[in-house]
């Protein structure tokens, strides 16, 4: 089951990255642009889940599984505040770094369900072996 938990997280991150770097292109970007993008959007979300971890709030592994319809608002947040500041310091300012920001809260948030979706997909995945 730990094997399982571990390849859903990955999978999530996965799925953040897809969702992020697919509305950077879908917004006119360049797929160099996208691809980056969905990087700090990734590192971002998962510095977001080490300091709420850090802080005493779990990850709710029902925010992972696409038969749930639970999302938790806190990775929504979380990856708003973390990417939001990490573009701040890469020197984005005003509207774009306000439209940046909202996709990649967003992405945080929804990525994680793309990310166990794909799973289902993935041989010996639904189970939880290899």
């Amino acid at each position: 089951m730990n094997s399982f938990i571990a390849d859903l997280s990955s999978a999530g991150s996965l799925g953040v990255a897809l969702v992020a770097g697919g509305a950077c292109l879908a917004r006119g970007s360049s797929p160099k642009e996208a691809i980056e993008f969905a990087g700090v959007t990734t590192v971002g979300m998962l510095a977001g889940d080490i300091v709420l971890t850090k802080a005493g709030f779990d990850t709710k592994i029902e925010s992972f599984l696409p038969n749930n319809g639970y999302f938790d608002p806190l990775d929504f947040v979380s990856g708003a505040v973390t990417v939001g500041a990490l573009l701040y310091y890469m020197d984005y300012r005003g509207s774009e770094l306000n439209t940046l920001t909202l996709i990649a809260g967003l992405s945080s948030g929804v990525g994680r369900k793309v990310g166990g979706m794909l799973m289902q997909y993935m041989p010996g995945a639904a189970s939880g072996n290899k």
